[in-house]
């Protein structure tokens, strides 16, 4: 980290705006401005089941940021290229469209199918001078399905010939959503 008012803790504090910057609670800067790759790492109390990874880049005004929509572009101070990575016990592996280039979105929202890990990173690969990230979020699976989903019923087959198989039947119904 730049220094203790840039420190990993500051992006992961709630603040998407990167509030007080420098001062407080505004966000990460790695110590090495132009030297890749960096990254900001959370490490969770125990294994969690994910779904979802918010990333929250610097503003071009960051001294009055505004709450950042997922629309928000800037050209000055965010990350242009990195990667959103889970360990999977053994290595990082990037979350499905992980790894982007190219990037000025302030706000880049991530959703995959759940993952169980526990830890995260943003690998930063290029960004104007210093990597500055103001948010770091992970969204753990609501509640849990319990209940199984019904079994499909009334499977017929038609069409039969020597290139496939037409098959129907009636689709599963479940409490929370079949996919």
């Amino acid at each position: 980290s730049l220094n203790n008012a840039f420190s990993p803790a500051r992006a992961n504090n709630g603040d998407r705006k990167g509030l007080n910057w420098g001062t407080g609670d505004s966000s990460w800067a790695d110590a090495n401005p132009g030297s890749y790759p960096d990254w900001l790492q959370i490490t969770f109390n125990a294994t969690q089941t994910i779904a979802e990874i918010d990333v929250f880049t610097a503003q071009n005004d960051y001294q009055a940021p505004v709450e950042p929509t997922p629309t928000q572009t800037f050209t000055l101070y965010g990350i242009t290229a990195f990667q959103v990575q889970y360990w999977n016990g053994s290595g990082w592996l990037d979350v499905p469209g992980g790894n982007v280039t190219g990037n000025n979105l302030v706000w880049r929202k991530f959703t995959f199918a759940p993952i169980a890990t526990d830890r995260i990173r943003v690998l930063v690969n290029a960004a104007p001078n210093y990597s500055l990230i103001t948010e770091l979020e992970a969204w753990a699976v609501a509640g849990g399905d319990t209940t199984a989903p019904s079994v499909p019923v009334g499977l017929s087959a038609s069409a039969t010939n020597s290139t496939g198989t037409t098959l129907t039947w009636s689709a599963s119904t479940d409490n929370v959503g079949v996919a």
